[in-house]
């Protein structure tokens, strides 16, 4: 999150002043780092929402769709689940293209992530964007949902069977 913020801090104020982020997961201080409330009051980012992690499957669906876009900027998360579950939900995804991230996401949809650059680039878009919609770019994205879809629990299991089948043929 440190890093986010330091993305953050550097966008255009028009952009900085209109979005507002909610953090889902541990807040709290580790190797060294303040917490996350620290962190975004130290960088004058104010718009922060933290939930905690100890999220309902239920609220955080909630989320997903009251959201605009996921920011994963993540390092420590050791599955590409949020992402593909954002997707899912029809959720605009900025994702660090990052081992087990990349992997589930649509070939050429990551960015470096240590580029702060790209990553100002890309939410500044994302900004912009609902801007120019008078907020309507919330829409559900139907190629993330298609995309998502081969990720399915069921399709797995679809897989996975036809894989044992053609051992016993």
């Amino acid at each position: 999150m440190k890093y986010l913020f330091e993305v953050i801090a550097k966008l255009p104020d028009e952009v900085k002043q209109g979005i507002h982020i909610h953090h889902v997961g541990n807040s709290s201080a580790n190797s060294g780092i303040p917490q996350i409330s620290e962190l975004a009051n130290s960088l004058g980012f104010t718009n922060l929402t933290i939930h905690g992690s100890s999220v309902s499957d239920e609220y955080l669906m909630t989320l997903r769709i009251k959201c605009d876009a996921l920011l994963f900027p993540s390092v420590s998360e050791g599955f590409g689940y949020p992402p593909i579950e954002s997707m899912a939900a029809g959720m605009k995804v900025i994702c660090a293209d990052l081992p087990s991230h990349n992997e589930l996401m649509p070939d050429n949809s990551c960015i470096p992530a240590d580029n702060a650059d790209e990553w100002i680039e890309a939410i500044t878009t994302l900004h912009n964007d609902y801007i120019s919609t008078n907020g309507q770019s919330n829409q559900p994205q139907k190629d993330l949902i298609e995309h998502a879809k081969q990720y399915d629990n069921s399709v797995y299991c679809q897989r996975l069977s036809e894989a044992y089948s053609s051992f016993v043929e």
